[in-house]
């Protein structure tokens, strides 16, 4: 079991149900979605409820914020998404038809992309569709940008699908502009902040990446479980994944990790289960399936890089970890509907 020690959070408060996932904003809100359908948002600063955001009957899973704007993106189970801006005028609505697993913005928040069913849906910041291309090999599990946006990637059986944005007037091309293909079912996808990588979290319990856009690919394989857990820092050097009990490191400097044996951080008695580097310097956040929450400094000189600066137990499975975009703090969402945030 996590031994907690003795730290304290900087506040804890309860939504309703089982939280699915948190995102903190630009003006110091927290979202959180949870599978009763509820989208809740909160003071970043002590906790408090503020007003009610989006609600998607038979259960809330993910939630986004424009980067450098002002628009919530929120999805769930009833197929719809929900579009609230931060002048807290009653949400929007659009119907993409399926359950709505994944959904995220792109570099420049002028375009949404969402995983819909087998179906991926590109929205404007205005929830104008502008395309969508059907039935992938299987349920989309993930959809990721291209650094420049020019690119959406979605992650199903088979690998990546990429497809092209289309210019402003001009309609969508139907058939993908680049597959990295793969023979099994990816979970999730992270591209490096550079735009030089791509990784996958599989079922399997491995990870995939390639090098964009050469193809160039590498497996890492092995681990006890499947990985859906995955996360690369602000300096896209570092990667690091769950699967295991462990945080595993990847060095992706260089020629990338292809040969090197992954740095790992022991500090959690169940797998792992989310992971967030810190967006203005390198700490490290993870989370367990047990309920444990650690702060890690991978770059710390000598033995301080392979212990916790900070751990406590959150209670229950945690299923979100997001930071402060200033870094000074990181909220996590619980199973058991706790959501607490943590002094970095």
């Amino acid at each position: 079991m996590t031994t907690t020690t003795g730290e304290r959070t900087a506040w804890r408060t309860e939504v309703p149900e089982s939280v699915a996932a948190v995102s903190w904003s630009a003006d110091d809100r927290v979202a959180v979605a949870d599978l009763g359908g509820q989208v809740s948002l909160l003071d970043g600063r002590d906790g408090g409820t503020l007003d009610p955001g989006p609600v998607h009957e038979g259960g809330a899973f993910a939630l986004a914020w424009q980067p450098g704007g002002d628009v919530l993106a929120t999805g769930g189970a009833d197929g719809r998404v929900g579009l609230v801006r931060t002048d807290r005028a009653e949400p929007g609505y659009v119907t993409v038809g399926g359950w709505v697993q994944a959904l995220r913005w792109s570099p420049s928040g002028r375009h949404l992309a969402v995983a819909a069913g087998r179906d991926v849906v590109l929205l404007d910041a205005a929830g104008s569709v502008l395309a969508r291309w059907v039935r992938q090999p299987s349920t989309v599990t993930d959809v990721v940008f291209s650094r420049d946006g020019s690119r959406v990637g979605c992650a199903s059986y088979g690998g990546l699908r990429w497809f092209a944005v289309p210019a402003p007037g001009r309609s969508p091309s139907l058939e993908p502009v680049r597959v990295l293909a793969w023979q099994g079912s990816l979970l999730l996808a992270r591209v490096t902040p550079d735009g030089r990588w791509v990784a996958s979290g599989n079922q399997d319990a491995s990870v995939h990446v390639w090098r964009l856009w050469s193809g160039e690919d590498a497996e890492m394989a092995g681990y006890p479980e499947k990985v859906d857990a995955l996360a690369f820092d602000r300096t896209s050097r570092w990667m690091a994944n769950g699967g295991t009990t462990e945080v595993h490191l990847w060095d992706f400097s260089g020629k990338g990790p292809m040969g090197r044996a992954p740095r790992t951080l022991p500090g959690h008695d169940a797998q792992v289960s989310a992971l967030a580097w810190q967006p203005t310097g390198d700490l490290l956040a993870s989370a367990g399936r047990d309920g444990g929450l650690a702060v890690w400094a991978p770059s710390a000189a000598g033995p301080a890089r392979h212990r916790p600066r900070t751990r406590l137990d959150a209670g229950a499975r945690v299923t979100g970890l997001s930071w402060r975009p200033d870094g000074s703090r990181v909220v996590a969402g619980t199973t058991g509907g706790d959501v607490l945030a943590v002094p970095a």
